[in-house]
């Protein structure tokens, strides 16, 4: 099965408790927050009822994916992202 990234990119506050049970279940609980799934009709059902408050991007299978940006954990500041310090 193909790979698919979800990344939150709304805010669940003043949504249905529906919504966010299925945002928890997809594994969301912060803003800008990423998951990568397998594409199984579960999930692809669960990302149809949260779809205005998500972004997905599918993952090439290929060791070395040129075509998303680089994921960067969040404990990593991003002043340092290639920023040379004087």
């Amino acid at each position: 099965m193909k790979k698919i990234r979800i990344t939150q990119v709304k805010s669940v506050i003043d949504r249905s408790e529906r919504q966010k049970r299925t945002m928890l279940a997809l594994g969301l609980k912060k803003m800008n927050a990423s998951v990568e799934v397998e594409a199984t009709p579960q999930i692809q059902g669960m990302i149809t009822k949260v779809n205005h408050l998500v972004k997905v991007e599918e993952i090439s299978s290929g060791f070395f994916n040129r075509n998303t940006q680089p994921v960067y954990s969040s404990c990593e500041p991003r002043c340092f992202r290639g920023a040379s310090l004087k």
